[in-house]
């Protein structure tokens, strides 16, 4: 069997290894992430979507309130 049929189980991986966490947290989210961006070089905040009076019906949480943070580390 020649070289060119096998084939290759194992890629040579990035020199940058990229984690894509997805943390759950029903109330501080914005703290956390505020604490993990404190602690780890080059990290920031991304961006962070709040509840607004707008279907309060069904996600009733107060206006303001945290509903994602996205930040990179």
């Amino acid at each position: 069997m020649s070289e060119s049929n096998l084939v290759k189980t194992t890629e040579q991986q990035p020199h940058d290894q990229r984690i894509c966490p997805c943390l759950w947290f029903d109330s501080q989210a914005e703290d956390a992430a505020n604490f993990y961006v404190s602690i780890f070089k080059d990290s920031k905040i991304v961006g962070v979507t709040r509840y607004g009076k707008e279907r309060f019906e069904i996600h009733h949480m107060k206006e303001g309130t945290v509903m994602t943070v996205e930040f990179q580390l």
